[in-house]
This record gives structure tokens, C-alpha cells and sequence, in this order.
């Protein structure tokens, strides 16, 4: 007998096959007409699954941002991975080579002290190392900022005979931060311009730039200018979420994750409380132009906006027709965070059926 969508235990995650098929085909339809490559990062769902069907769609290879994840990916078949987050302690190091040893495996560096950490370990080993390098584009994260500082820096990974100097990369995070969804569009297209211009004078000083890599999904569905650009590395645009739907770059039938959570008390005429909270939500608001107003918002039986987290619940503080013991469908601000925090997920069809269901390897 097929397991329904009302046979699950609340708070549950789905997500919708229809939808989730639609966002990655998008995406790499995208891609192919801009003519840069596609390396999502699979952050966003750590979910083989997913990441058999985003390459199966066209992707090149696959971005993550630790050595676990890393391991995860190719246990499972990748051979193509991206860890995009610098790696400074010797025991990931290590971990970082161990996974290098059966896939093509690059990563990430911003300084000579990381640049040499990696170099020291991949020449114990005897195993060279690919790496790119960070550019800060605006973020104030990780990443050199400067053209003169990038040159220095690659000039000395290149002296290292443990490492390959693949290229340059950035994650252009600090748009979702944009004022409205027409600066999210020049932020976005500024800081892809930026790391465009960046290869170029790299090339320019006579050092070697290859790859050159930007990374996000507003940025990947919005930016206007990609001269100069490789590869691009979105990860949110698989689900969708509220912020995306706030900051204008997806339309709520473009959200393939949701959470059902049971209404649980009717305090107050006005207040109602489920029994979902940030265990499972997170705390995510998102900010300017991806502020959703609250930590979720209800789509059915009708639109309201959670607006209160605990641990284990969650409120809505101008509830209309709501009653203890129904079900609702939630839109979460964040959908990395909610894939991230469950155990497991149910993929879904339009009729109501669970088609699979899906363990997070993070806890297995």
C-alpha cells in the first residue's frame, strides 16, 4: 500500500518531486545559455539523491563546503568535487587527501599560511593538490580583495610543487542583503563582474587563471554580465524558500520544500502554536530584500506568517481558522537549514503519495 503524505508523524519534510525536477532543469538550462558550467553546491541538501540528479541534469561537478561532505559525495559516486571553504586543520587536511585519492578533488585557499598548510600534507603524501583561490567580491568573508593580493598570493601557490593553480572563486553571499530585488540584480551583477575582471588581471600579471567561479543562487538566476565567468555553483535553488520568494528570484510554486506540522493549542482567539520549532526551522528571518516578516509562513489551509520560535514550537500570532489537531504546510525562510536539521525528508507527488523517502547521511 502506498504511504500518503496524512500516514507521516508531524513535523515532516517534503519535498515536491514535480518541483524539485523543475528547479534543476531550469537551472541548467540557465547555465547552458549563459555558457558557463554548472557545480552546484549540494550544501543545501547533503542528499545523494539529489546530487545524482542534479548531475544527471547537466552539472560538471559538485561544490561542498567541508571534508565530510566531501567523503559523503564521493562515497556516493562523484567524481568531481569542490570544497569551498578553506581547510586550516591538519586532521581535515588529511581527510581532504584521503577523499583525493579516488576523485578529482579541489580546494579552496585565501592565504600563504593555508596555502602551505595544504602543501606541506599533499607533499608528505606525494599527491598533488588542485586549488582555487578566493576573492572577496563583497561578502567580508573569506577572500583576498585586492588584484595586487590575489597576484601575490597565486604567485606563491604556483612556487609550491604540491599544488595546481586551478583558478579563482567567490560566493557573492552578501546580496541576499540587497534593499529591494532591483539592487539584489546590480549587487549581483557587480560582484560576478568583479571576479570576471579579476581572472583578467591575473592573466594579465602572466599568472595562469583557468577556472573562474561565482556562487549563489540569486546571483546565478539574476546577474545580467557573466563576461569572464566559468562556472557557476548555486545550491538554494533546488528547494527554493521564503527568502528567495522575498527577494523576488522564485515564486512560491517554484519552492519545493515544505514542512507539515499539527496545530497543537489555540490559546488566544488571535495565537496559535504548532508543534514545530527551530530544531527543525532554524532561525533564519533573512534581512532587506529576503526578509520574509517571520520564520515561516503557512500556505494551506491559508497564508499566515510564523512569527515566534521555541525549541519545539512554533506561533502565529494572528491566526485566522485554525483549530487543534489540523494540519498545515509551512514554507520555511531557509530550506538549507531545515534539509540540514531533519533526519529525513519524503519526496512527494502531486497526488499526495510518498514516492521516497530519504536519510540524512549527516546522521547516519
Amino acid at each position: 500500500m502506498t504511504t500518503r503524505i496524512a500516514d507521516l508523524p508531524t513535523p515532516c519534510v517534503l519535498i515536491s518531486r514535480r518541483i524539485l525536477e523543475s528547479n534543476l532543469q531550469a537551472m541548467a538550462e540557465r547555465c547552458r545559455s549563459l555558457g558557463v558550467r554548472l557545480r552546484p553546491h549540494i550544501k543545501t541538501h547533503n542528499l545523494p539523491e539529489i546530487a545524482q540528479r542534479q548531475l544527471h541534469a547537466g552539472a560538471g561537478g559538485v561544490t561542498v563546503a567541508t571534508p565530510q561532505e566531501a567523503a559523503l559525495a564521493a562515497r556516493h559516486g562523484v567524481r568531481d568535487i569542490f570544497v569551498a571553504r578553506e581547510v586550516a586543520d591538519r586532521v581535515d587536511l588529511c581527510a581532504l587527501l584521503d577523499v583525493a585519492r579516488s576523485v578529482h578533488l579541489i580546494t579552496a585557499v585565501d592565504s600563504v599560511a593555508g596555502a602551505e598548510a595544504l602543501a606541506e600534507v599533499a607533499a608528505a603524501r606525494e599527491m598533488p593538490m588542485a586549488v582555487r583561490l578566493e576573492v572577496d567580491t563583497g561578502g567580508q568573508r573569506c577572500g583576498v580583495a585586492t588584484l595586487e593580493a590575489l597576484t601575490a598570493l597565486a604567485r606563491r601557490v604556483l612556487a609550491l610543487p604540491a599544488l595546481r593553480l586551478e583558478g579563482i572563486f567567490t560566493h557573492e553571499g552578501h546580496v541576499y542583503g540587497a534593499a529591494d530585488h532591483q539592487d539584489l540584480i546590480r549587487q549581483a551583477t557587480a560582484a560576478v563582474q568583479a571576479l570576471g575582471a579579476m581572472g583578467a588581471g591575473l592573466r594579465a600579471a602572466g599568472v595562469p587563471c583557468g577556472e573562474v567561479s561565482v556562487g549563489s543562487s540569486p546571483s546565478a538566476k539574476t546577474a545580467t554580465d557573466f563576461r569572464g565567468v566559468t562556472e557557476v555553483r548555486p545550491g538554494n535553488y533546488v528547494f527554493n524558500d521564503g527568502m528567495q520568494v522575498a527577494n523576488g528570484t522564485a515564486r512560491i510554486e517554484d519552492c519545493a520544500l515544505s514542512v507539515v506540522a499539527t496545530v497543537i493549542s489555540r490559546p488566544a482567539p488571535d495565537r496559535a502554536v504548532l508543534n514545530v520549532g527551530s530544531k527543525l526551522l532554524g532561525s533564519d528571518r533573512g534581512k532587506n530584500a529576503s526578509d520574509t516578516g517571520g520564520y515561516g509562513l503557512v500556505l494551506e489551509p491559508e497564508r499566515q506568517v510564523l512569527t515566534r520560535l521555541y525549541e519545539e514550537h512554533g506561533v502565529i500570532d494572528a491566526a485566522t481558522g485554525l483549530r487543534v489537531g489540523q494540519r498545515v504546510r509551512l514554507l520555511p525562510t531557509h530550506a538549507c537549514i531545515v534539509a540540514n536539521l531533519a533526519r529525513t525528508v519524503a519526496l512527494v507527488d502531486d497526488r499526495g503519495g510518498v514516492v521516497e523517502v530519504w536519510s540524512n547521511r549527516r546522521y547516519a
